[in-house]
């Protein structure tokens, strides 16, 4: 009889923590932003690539070869663009949109833009854009290297003494 009681209380006090932590889970979780609009224009100085996105993001932007740049929007969803589309008459040959869901359970959308022949570029925030700036509008900032994006393969290393 007297363990009835601290039953009923265990059993209660399991429910309302499944409850709470029903209720919490995902609690200020920010909404991902949006990609709205990609847009490619020519000047005399080079080309740019927009990308409009609306909400919270970062980005990493990588050299994947030697006529492709990628540009990881992380915290990001696609929104009602195409996933892929060609330039004609520009350096830029047009880009492709891949999402996926990254190891910290966040959404990521992958701009790959190819290119021609790869110029110097920089990568510019400015408010809800993104700016892609390649040739010599891209020269005055920090040109990236080639970077494979696969991962490396661990290396044996010996250590002598």
């Amino acid at each position: 009889m007297r363990r009835k009681p601290f039953t009923v209380l265990t059993r209660a006090s399991l429910v309302l923590g499944m409850v709470w932590v029903a209720a919490t889970r995902g609690a200020g979780a920010p909404a991902p932003a949006l990609l709205k609009d990609i847009a490619m224009s020519e000047r005399a100085s080079g080309s740019e690539v927009l990308l409009r996105i609306e909400g919270e993001y970062s980005f990493r932007p990588a050299q994947a070869s030697e006529h492709a740049i990628v540009i990881d929007l992380v915290g990001v969803k696609a929104g009602p663009i195409p996933a892929s589309h060609e330039w004609d008459g520009s350096v830029l040959a047009g880009y492709h949109l891949t999402s996926y869901i990254d190891a910290a359970n966040q959404p990521v959308v992958r701009v790959e833009v190819a290119t021609k022949h790869l110029d110097p570029f920089k990568v510019e925030r400015h408010g809800q854009a993104l700016r892609v700036l390649f040739g010599q509008g891209g020269a005055a900032g920090a040109h990236l290297k080639f970077t494979s994006l696969c991962y490396a393969q661990p290396q044996k290393t010996s250590v002598s003494s």
